[in-house]
C-alpha cells in the first residue's frame, strides 16, 4: 500500500464507501464535521464533487460573517507519537474568499494557522500548518479548524479531506535510495518548499509506489540472507522472521501457500451441531491456524500420540461452567484388545457439544485428521479420569507407568 495514507475515518474523509466496502447514501451519511450554529447550514451532497469516490460538504452561510468548519477531538494512535502531521482538502466557492486552516493537537500550545486566499469557481487546495505529535507513550487527540472569511455569503463546497503523516513518503524505500544518487542540493531545495513540503520527493514516491510496495513485501519475506547472521542463534530473533514462512507472522493471504508444507489444507474453524462456530473470535481462529502450520499434526506429523492429544485439545478451550479449561486428554491404545483401535477421553465439562459418556462430533473430526493410517479412533466424555492399567495416559502416576 502507499506509504502516505489518510488517517481520517471514512465518514470524516467523506468517502462514499464505508470500511466494509458498502456504499453509504447521502441520506444516511453521518460526519463529525460541524460549523457555527446560526451562521451557516452544512450538509453532505453528491451533486458537486471532485472525484466520484467522495462526497462533498456544502456550506450555505446565512450572513457574510466568517464561518468556521470544525472537526473536534478525534483520536490518534499511540504510534503516531513523534510524527509530523498535516491536513489538506479541496475548497470551491462562488466568490473569492480567505481561508485560515489550523491543525491542533489537544493539550498542546495553540498552533499558528496557515492562511490562504482563493479565487472563485473551481476547487483549490487547502493546506494546514504542520504539527509534531508529542511522544510520551499516550494516544493524543487532534482538532481541525477551517475559518472562511470574505465569502460574501455565497455557497462553499469542501471535499477530499486528508490527515497525513507529512514525512511518510520517505518510508518508500526507493525515495532514500534515489536520494543517494542525487546531489544534496536537490533535497535542500525540496526541503525549503512549503504547502506541500518536499513536492519533488513526493512525486518520486507516487511514481515508485507500486515498486516500493513490492520491495517492502520482499523484505518482509526475506529480511536477511543466511550469511548475514553472525551466529545461528540470531536466526531465532523475531526480527529475522518472515511474513511468508513464519506461522505466527504469516499474512492471511499467504496461509494457503504455506499450508502446502503441512501436506493438507488448513482448517479455519469447526461447525458445532447447533450450527454455530466453535472459535468465536478471530484471535482464537488464528491460534488454531498457527497450530496447524507450526506442528503439521493434521498432515506430515500426524499419527503420533502427541498429535492425537493436541488435536483433541484444540477443541477443549471452552467449558460449560465458565471455568478455566485443563485441556485434559486420556489416550488408551489397544482398546478392548484391538491393536488398531484407540480410545480418546475428554472431560465432559470441557467438551462443549457432548454430554457425559457421549462422543463429540467436533473433537472426533479433529482426531480423525491426526490419527495414524489404518487405525480407528473412538471418543467419549467422562466426568473425571480414572486410573486405568495398561493405558499410556491413564496408567501413569506423574511420569511412572503402572500396569
Amino acid at each position: 500500500m502507499a506509504t502516505t495514507v489518510n488517517l481520517l475515518s471514512y465518514n470524516n474523509a467523506l468517502m462514499r464507501r464505508n470500511d466494509s466496502g458498502q456504499i453509504v447514501g447521502v441520506a444516511d451519511y453521518v460526519t463529525n464535521w460541524t460549523t457555527d450554529s446560526g451562521l451557516a447550514s452544512i450538509s453532505v451532497v453528491s451533486d458537486t464533487y471532485l472525484v466520484d469516490t467522495r462526497y462533498s460538504l456544502r456550506i450555505n452561510p446565512s450572513t457574510s460573517a466568517p464561518i468556521t468548519l470544525t472537526l473536534l477531538v478525534q483520536p490518534l494512535k499511540v504510534f503516531d507519537g513523534n510524527r509530523v502531521l498535516s491536513f489538506n482538502c479541496k475548497l470551491k466557492a462562488n466568490s473569492t474568499c480567505d481561508v485560515s486552516t489550523r491543525l491542533q493537537i489537544e493539550g498542546t500550545t495553540q498552533e499558528a494557522p496557515h492562511n490562504q486566499e482563493f479565487s472563485s469557481g473551481q476547487f483549490n487546495a487547502v493546506q494546514s500548518n504542520r504539527v509534531l505529535v508529542p511522544n510520551d507513550g499516550f494516544a493524543k487527540d487532534y482538532s481541525i479548524y477551517i475559518t472562511i472569511s470574505n465569502h460574501g455569503g455565497s455557497t462553499i463546497y469542501l471535499t477530499n479531506f486528508h490527515l497525513i503523516h507529512d514525512m511518510a513518503f520517505y518510508e518508500n524505500p526507493f525515495v532514500p535510495q534515489m536520494r543517494g544518487y542525487m546531489p544534496d542540493f536537490y533535497w535542500e531545495y525540496d526541503s525549503d518548499e512549503e504547502y506541500p513540503t518536499y513536492p519533488f520527493h513526493r512525486l518520486v514516491d507516487v511514481l515508485s509506489s507500486a515498486a516500493g510496495d513490492s520491495r517492502l513485501l520482499y523484505n518482509s519475506f526475506f529480511p536477511f540472507e543466511t550469511p548475514e547472521f553472525v551466529t545461528p542463534e540470531d536466526q531465532t530473533g523475531y526480527w529475522a522472521k518472515s511474513t511468508l514462512t513464519s506461522p505466527h507472522l504469516v499474512r492471511d493471504e499467504y496461509i494457503p501457500w504455506l499450508s502446502q508444507f503441512t501436506g493438507v489444507r488448513i482448517q479455519r474453524n469447526a461447525m458445532l451441531p447447533d450450527g454455530t462456530l466453535y472459535f468465536q473470535n478471530p484471535s482464537l481462529e488464528r491460534d488454531y491456524v498457527e497450530w496447524q502450520l507450526r506442528t503439521g499434526h493434521y498432515g506430515r506429523n500426524s499419527g503420533t500420540r502427541q498429535a492425537i492429544i493436541e488435536a483433541a485439545q484444540q477443541f477443549l478451550i471452552r467449558t460449560k461452567d465458565g471455568t478455566q479449561s485443563t485441556k485434559s486428554v486420556g489416550v488408551t491404545t489397544n482398546y478392548l484388545g484391538d491393536p488398531f483401535v484407540i480410545l480418546v477421553q475428554t472431560l465432559e465439562n470441557e467438551t462443549i457439544d457432548a454430554g457425559n459418556g457421549e462422543s463429540s462430533p467436533t473433537v472426533l473430526a479433529s482426531l480423525n485428521l491426526a490419527k495414524p493410517i489404518g487405525y480407528k479412533i473412538l471418543h467419549e466424555t467422562v466426568d473425571e479420569f480414572e486410573f486405568t492399567l495398561d493405558s499410556l495416559t491413564l496408567g501413569r502416576l506423574d511420569e511412572f507407568r503402572w500396569g
